[in-house]
């Protein structure tokens, strides 16, 4: 809205009619009518919502509207009639997209405001698609309950999910598919994965995945003063871990996908960057003779290093355009054994953590291409991309991270970074 009224200012100036002046103002109205409307909702005055909007139906031009409508017919106690969703035969995509948005923000709602449970499966009968969209947000969010609850919706889910005639008639073949999907979401939450994976077979047959997609996030809720970082470290890894097991479950990715395939390229192609912090957590959890192994292993990089570019790689200032391996060398971890296995794994660095289930960024998610087959083999016709959304934690580490950089011999670097070959032959108090 605030974007919508810059652009309708810096019009006003504009001499021409077809400015697109009167189309910025509709919007600016349509997005003020909408918070009108999420207002008497959120404040729970259904009544005087609904009257609002049944003696101004022209204000309801837009899904979100309609959707803000049909969720206070539903928590005023009634059931949605056809003639809620429009006067003429809706078009399939409008019944798709409303169903979608209606269960949107049904769940936005239960996050921020008490509201009462709603039983959306009353109302396929005129929104058929809420078989998709609801069943999806119980089998997301059963992990939220409390356990004596949690049998009690998987059993209620099921009941749709596996009743063919639910789907039968959607309007084409990539929505029918995705009884499928949730088939398999359903089995995942149950630990079954070979059943997982044979309804996702099954999936992969009837459906065709596009190739964009869009991020839904998931956040950590763990957060300390920067002082208590280091201390909480293993806490925080373990809060990280949590969400990335729930991320799996959502995304349909393979549990310890690197075991799985067998793969360790990114432990041999100088991945990752460890921050000050990061590497102290993992030498305080190491005896000495752990120690003194790791490093003879990563003297031996830094000395192929040194003999074929003339330096070793530094610790650097991550805030300037310096980098900890400018060469680019090739090399693998020193915490990764002859068998290929890491060796500090309970307590390795948060970007081995969170590669290819998370985002840095708010836009992508960093995957290698065993991942991102996943992610498309496993995601519905609306392309969400589960990821867990690592900002916050990478914030509280950078915060740690600047404080113990004055601590430990940093004292012109804010944020000091390194490879872990770089920080185990540092030879400093740190």
């Amino acid at each position: 809205m605030e974007q919508a009224a810059k652009n309708l200012k810096s019009l006003e100036m504009l001499a021409s009619t077809d400015s697109g002046y009167r189309q910025l103002e509709q919007e600016s109205e349509s997005e003020k009518n909408q918070f009108k409307f999420l207002t008497l909702l959120t404040q729970g005055k259904y009544q005087e919502l609904d009257a609002l909007m049944m003696e101004n139906p022209h204000l309801i031009d837009t899904v979100s509207s309609k959707a803000i409508f049909l969720l206070n017919i539903l928590l005023r106690g009634q059931k949605i009639i056809p003639m809620h969703i429009s006067i003429r035969k809706p078009a399939p995509a409008l019944i798709d997209d409303l169903s979608y948005a209606l269960i949107e923000l049904y769940q936005n709602m239960h996050k921020l405001f008490e509201i009462a449970e709603i039983d959306f499966y009353q109302q396929l009968e005129v929104l058929p698609n809420l078989a998709i969209y609801f069943s999806d947000y119980l089998l997301k969010n059963v992990i939220l309950r409390e356990q004596s609850d949690r049998q009690d919706l998987l059993n209620k889910t099921k009941a749709i999910i596996f009743d063919d005639t639910k789907f039968a008639d959607l309007v084409d073949e990539n929505l029918r598919a995705q009884q499928y999907r949730l088939q398999a979401l359903y089995y995942r939450r149950l630990g079954q994965d070979e059943a997982a994976e044979q309804a996702i077979a099954h999936y992969s047959e009837n459906f065709q995945a596009g190739t964009s997609y869009h991020l839904e996030k998931l956040h950590t809720e763990f957060a300390c003063p920067s002082q208590e970082v280091l201390p909480q470290l293993g806490k925080i890894y373990q809060e990280v871990d949590a969400i990335q097991s729930e991320v799996l479950v959502q995304s349909g990715i393979y549990r310890d996908t690197c075991f799985y395939y067998q793969c360790t390229d990114c432990c041999k192609r100088d991945f990752p960057t460890v921050s000050l912090t990061e590497f102290l957590h993992i030498k305080n959890n190491l005896s000495k003779a752990e120690l003194e192994k790791f490093k003879t292993r990563a003297q031996a990089i830094q000395d192929e290093h040194i003999k074929e570019f003339g330096e070793p790689m530094k610790i650097v200032d991550q805030t300037t355009s310096s980098k900890e391996n400018p060469h680019e060398f090739k090399f693998t971890c020193p915490f990764l054994n002859e068998a290929d296995q890491c060796e500090i794994h309970s307590d390795r660095p948060l970007a081995c953590r969170s590669f290819g289930l998370a985002t840095i960024n708010n836009q992508d998610v960093q995957a290698c291409k065993f991942y991102l087959n996943q992610y498309q083999a496993n995601s519905s016709h609306r392309a969400e991309r589960i990821v867990y959304d690592s900002r916050e934690t990478t914030a509280m580490i950078g915060g740690s991270n600047k404080l113990l950089a004055q601590e430990h011999g940093f004292k012109n670097m804010k944020q000091p970074v390194g490879t872990l070959v770089a920080w185990l032959c540092l030879n400093s108090k740190s």
